[in-house]
């Protein structure tokens, strides 16, 4: 059997230009948030020519962690407006440790400057364990195992383009697909993990990043972001509860051992009762 490559690269484009019309409400909703984020950062990346030694220091490493998860949530977006969703989680973990180093260093610049100048490493657990000493809930951590799970090869992590559909007479027919995908399956686990991005985002803009705003910018200006954040709060809720409205989207060919499989993934529910507290 012969592959042509070419033709894989132009069924994905069509996908994608496909998924960028059907998730146009996610897109919008990802561009605000991505606005609040740059600008919660906005006053990091300013020179200071008085600021003390440390101080910039510690400027420098919350820059760098905003901007690695800046580009991680970049990087999440685009895979799944090309139809790759199981690429996502090992990204999706990686701005869970950004999180925990920039909760931790707002709290401890020290810890910031032995970063930098000492190439020290901390270990998520380790950064956890030192935010929980210091009474700070870092909330995104309870999401860390199950993406580090999915983000590794086994079963569940590789289902994502996965379709098994019974045919009356002919039994089950599997297809793999190699590159985009345009089945209910696909567009299951592309709406599960945009609701996993916005949800370590908003985490990440509710907690860190708003307090490192509060502290460097003026009062009027984080009042009016803040607004802004809760518009996207409830905006994350109403999306929420329109994919809990649909309770067999993206199972309805599936057989009944598969679909078991991926009713394990299902956790909009939980992120609705996450966000609404």
């Amino acid at each position: 059997m012969e592959f042509n490559y070419q033709e894989i690269e132009e069924r994905e484009k069509k996908i994608s230009e496909w998924l960028k019309v059907e998730y146009l409400k996610e897109r919008l909703l990802y561009s605000d948030m991505a606005v609040l984020l740059l600008t919660s950062v906005s006053p990091l990346c300013r020179h200071h020519s008085k600021d003390n030694k440390d101080k910039k220091l510690n400027d420098l490493a919350l820059s760098m962690l905003s901007s690695r998860m800046f580009n991680d949530f970049e990087a999440t977006k685009h895979l799944l407006l090309w139809g790759l969703p199981g690429q996502t989680q090992s990204i999706l973990r990686d701005v869970i440790e950004c999180m925990l180093l920039f909760r931790l260093f707002l709290k401890k610049p020290e810890r910031a400057k032995k970063w930098i100048i000492s190439l020290s490493e901390y270990h998520p657990i380790n950064a956890y364990n030192q935010l929980k000493n210091l009474n700070i809930n870092a909330k995104e951590y309870a999401m860390y195992g199950q993406l580090s799970h999915e983000g590794h090869t086994n079963l569940l992590a590789a289902l994502s383009h996965t379709q098994e559909q019974y045919i009356e007479g002919k039994g089950t027919l599997r297809t793999i697909h190699f590159g985009s995908a345009q089945t209910p399956e696909s567009k299951f686990f592309i709406t599960d993990s945009f609701q996993t991005l916005f949800t370590l985002f908003f985490f990440a803009l509710a907690e860190p990043l708003a307090d490192c705003y509060y502290h460097n910018t003026e009062e009027s200006s984080f009042v009016l972001w803040h607004q802004k954040l809760e518009d996207i709060r409830q905006r994350i809720v109403d999306l929420t509860n329109e994919y809990i409205d649909k309770p067999n989207f993206g199972t309805s060919k599936v057989t009944p051992e598969l679909q078991d499989l991926i009713s394990r993934k299902i956790r909009f529910k939980d992120f609705k009762r996450i966000l609404e507290s």
